[in-house]
Parts: C-alpha cells; sequence; structure tokens
C-alpha cells in the first residue's frame, strides 16, 4: 500500500509531535485512510486524536482501509467498528513450490510455459539502468489495461518506475517479445518483497503468471528474502465484525457479495493458492464512528476507483494499479 500514497489524490497528515503521518484520501464527506497510522504503535493514540481533530478531517466519517489486527484491535478498544475484509497472503522464497503433490498445479503450469518457449529476465535497476527493458515493462502495462474487463479496483495509479532503485522486474518473453512483467518492492521492515504488480498482455501464453512469480521467488530468495508478499486483498468472506450494529452489518455483507461476485475473486484465491502460502495475515477495515453508511461505502468506491472496464487504453504510460497487486491468468 506504500507505493499508493505517492498517488497525488492522497493526502498527508503530520504533526510536529510524532514522527509519522497518516495517508488518507477525501471524497462523498467521508476519509479514507489507507493502512495503519505510520508511526510507532505507542503513539498512534496521539497521532490519530491529533488526525481526527484536524480541520479538514473534524466530523467526517472515517474509515481505515486495509489496517492490521494489532491496530483494529487497538480501535476496537476505543469505541471503533471493525471487519475483518481481507488477507495478506504470504510466501516463502526459500521453499521448492513445485515438488510433491502440493506443487502440482503450480508444476503444470510452469512446465506449461516453458514448453511454449517462455523465458525470464530479472532486470535489477540498482546495477544499471536498462531503457530497453523499461520500455517492455511499460509496453506490458498498457496491454494489460486495455484487456482488462469487468469490475476493477485500484488504489493509485502505475508507479512502475518511481523509486526504481528499491525494486526488481522479471520480464517473460515469447519469441523474444515481452509478454508479461512482475514487480517487486523492497520490503526493508520485513527482509523481504512486495508484488507490487503482476501483469501479462491478453494473448500471453497460459503459465506465463505462475513461471514469473516461481523465477521472482528463486531469485529474491536466493538473495536472502525471508518472505514475499502478494499485497493485501479481500478475503474470500466478510470475517468477524465488532462494535457495529445490524444495518452496517448487513450493508457490509451486500456490498462484500457484490465485489465479490463481479470481480471474480475465486479465480484470484485459486491462483494464489497454488503457491502454499507461508501465511494469510487477516487485513481489517474501522470505522470511526462504528457505523457502516452508504457514505462512507461510497468514499470507499472512490478511494479505490471501483469501475466497471469494457478494456481502455490508458493515457500516456500510466494506468491503475490494481488492488489486489498481482492478477492470475484469465
Amino acid at each position: 500500500m506504500a507505493s499508493s500514497l505517492l498517488d497525488p489524490r492522497y493526502r498527508i497528515f503530520s504533526t510536529d509531535h510524532v514522527d509519522g503521518f497518516v495517508g488518507f484520501r477525501p471524497g462523498w464527506g467521508a476519509i479514507v485512510v489507507l493502512g495503519d497510522p505510520v508511526c510507532p504503535p505507542d503513539e498512534w493514540g496521539f497521532l490519530v486524536n491529533s488526525f481526527f481533530a484536524s480541520p479538514r478531517v473534524r466530523g467526517r466519517p472515517i474509515v481505515f482501509a486495509a489496517t492490521t489486527r494489532a491496530f483494529s484491535r487497538w480501535a476496537r478498544r476505543r469505541g471503533m467498528g471493525t471487519i475483518a475484509f481481507g488477507e495478506e497472503v504470504v510466501l516463502d522464497p526459500r521453499l521448492d513450490l513445485c515438488i510433491g503433490k502440493a506443487g502440482a498445479k503450480l508444476r503444470y503450469s510452469v512446465n506449461h510455459a516453458a514448453r511454449q518457449g517462455i523465458t525470464i529476465e530479472q532486470y535489477r535497476p540498482e546495477l544499471g539502468v536498462d531503457r530497453t527493458v523499461e520500455r517492455e515493462v511499460q509496453a506490458v502495462s498498457e496491454a494489460w489495461l486495455h484487456g482488462r474487463r469487468g469490475l476493477q479496483m485500484y488504489a493509485a495509479d502505475l508507479q512502475l518506475l518511481t523509486g526504481r532503485s528499491a525494486r526488481r522486474y522479471f520480464v517473460a518473453r515469447s519469441a523474444g517479445t515481452a509478454v508479461a512483467a512482475l514487480v517487486a518492492i523492497r520490503m526493508a521492515s520485513r527482509d523481504g518483497w512486495l508484488i507490487d504488480e503482476l501483469m501479462h498482455v491478453p494473448d500471453a501464453p497460459r503459465g506465463c503468471s505462475e513461471a514469473l512469480v516461481v523465477h521472482a521467488l528463486d531469485q529474491l530468495g536466493e538473495d536472502g528474502a525471508r518472505e514475499v508478499s502478494f499485497g493485501v486483498s479481500m478475503a474470500g468472506d466478510v470475517g468477524e465484525m465488532r462494535g457495529l450494529g445490524r444495518w452496517s452489518q448487513f450493508l457490509a455483507r451486500q456490498a462484500f457479495g457484490v465485489i465479490r461476485r463481479r470481480a471474480h475473486l475465486d479465480n484470484r484465491f485459486a491462483f494464489r493458492a497454488k503457491f502454499q502460502p507461508l501465511r494469510v495475515e487477516a487485513s481489517y477495515l474501522v470505522f470511526n464512528p462504528p457505523c457502516v453508511t452508504i457514505r462512507s461505502l461510497l468514499a470507499m468506491m472512490t478511494a479505490f476507483n471501483v469501475s466497471w472496464h469494457r478494456g481502455r487504453t490508458p493515457a500516456g504510460s500510466s494506468g491503475p494499479r490494481a488492488i489486489p497487486s498481482g492478477s492470475p491468468h484469465a
């Protein structure tokens, strides 16, 4: 989520008394905060209270989206409402995920890609900038965006080359032409990496996405990474709701059900399950005051740019950053 805060539509709140900030986006008379407050947990109280009292926020409904379990518990103790709505799938890059019965589906996809002549190259900008590879990544992203269909959600525009020194790029080619790309961002605090983007052109050979992830895991694991995350996405079902009334719970379940059906989330769950997750961490929505309203739902739809696509051509070289990051082969 951190790269999403680079989007100019998000605003930053900070105070001189805490070394940290809150990234948020206003809309529909409400406020959506992306993730936990960025500061030590023992300073959440001062930063959050200062944020609530700030002129741009005071009196508006506030939703913290994609928060950790720790922050949701902290917020619940202070009278806010919480919903377990999402999950972060974390992989172990040190394991061979293609062996044994558990790795059968993944092994089949990777072998199929290999039989189709797919080759994969890693690009590390900190070792030297390669404009040719960067143009290939941009071209894949534009074709991917143009071919997307159905309900789409994203938190911010693509930031493929921003902060490239902290990124790794993996490009899959078929007959010398780039057909898929994976972009990973370093998570120094967790000694790991985030799969920020996983993209393929509409007619890419099947197995490209799986082969890209496996290759990236192998390379990142060899370089000492302890974990690789797919990022936060919606879970298979709404989880525990705390501190919310019946009407709020009804609204939340209805909205979640529509998104799950329209966004074809089951395909995404099946794709990620192939990689035998090391762990799956819950992600939460936090509401202050503790109620779900039409206005707060509309604000979240605005913050995550929920829309229906029949395919589009992005303007220039940027486009939406998909949430969740990574997409299964359609």
